[in-house]
């Protein structure tokens, strides 16, 4: 069964995401489980809470044993590093693969998530002093529906986001997790998320279908080829092209798919 999320929908939240502080809007949940090699290994369960600024675009804060994280697609691809990668001048170390499976979602969403999708996902950790900083790969699709998308963020802590969101003290317990924001644990933070990749393939798909039919998308060509499809600057000049805004209870209020209720396993 799926776990209510502990951030209510719709709420807003100031965090300081990779910079200045910012109002995020909850606007999607997701429970999300990693697919054991064996039945020897334990099978773990973790939370995902997409978030939405109208100039920022999406990111993700992620609820998992080994504690809070917050998350968000890269602009570029990392460099190879060895074994590992290396992302604006921090070398970073692979952790493991894994396969993550849906099986719960709440809200709205940009692309149709359903029950048992799945993805490939490879995670990486900061070395040294940049030790708490991660990185994922991950790939949806096979074959020529294949995509392959980056995202990086960093640890945060259950009371970081109890203040930003307003929580109320009684669920100081139920946010709590076993390990600091920068510890390691049993896995990394960001092998617990499993949405990162597909804010790219649907602006991808956004974008081919704009460009297809109307002028939104050619006039937003540029900035695709120049800084990226997962980059601020796309995101803005798509989300200039739409008219409305902010987080909607039915009727898919970016355009895209409203759950209406949860799916469980």
């Amino acid at each position: 069964n799926g776990m209510a999320p502990l951030i209510p929908l719709g709420s807003t939240g100031t965090l300081a995401l990779g910079k200045a502080a910012l109002p995020w809007q909850v606007v999607g949940y997701a429970e999300r489980c990693e697919i054991p090699e064996s039945d020897e290994d334990e099978q773990t369960f973790w939370r995902e809470y997409l978030l939405y600024h109208r100039n920022e675009g999406f990111a993700f804060i992620v609820d998992a044993d080994d504690g809070w994280s917050w998350t968000m697609p890269l602009t570029g691809v990392p460099e190879r590093a060895g074994s590992g990668v290396k992302h604006e001048g921090v070398v970073y170390r692979k952790l493991y693969d894994y396969t993550g499976m849906v099986t719960y979602v709440l809200g709205e969403f940009y692309w149709q998530v359903t029950q048992n999708q799945r993805t490939a996902n490879t995670d990486y950790q900061g070395t040294g002093s940049a030790a708490a900083k991660r990185l994922n790969r991950e790939q949806t699709g096979s074959g020529e529906q294949q995509e392959v998308v980056w995202s990086g963020g960093e640890a945060l802590s259950s009371d970081t986001v109890m203040t930003a969101f307003r929580l109320a003290p009684d669920q100081r317990a139920a946010m709590q997790r076993d390990a600091t924001p920068t510890s390691l644990g049993g896995g990394s933070l960001l092998a617990k998320i499993f949405f990162w990749g597909f804010v790219i393939v649907v602006v991808l798909m956004l974008f081919r279908c704009g460009s297809g039919g109307g002028g939104s998308g050619r006039n937003c060509d540029d900035a695709r080829a120049t800084f990226g499809a997962a980059s601020s600057e796309y995101q803005n000049c798509l989300n200039s092209n739409r008219s409305g805004g902010g987080y909607g209870t039915s009727g898919g209020a970016f355009g895209g798919y409203s759950t209406g209720g949860g799916g469980h396993k």
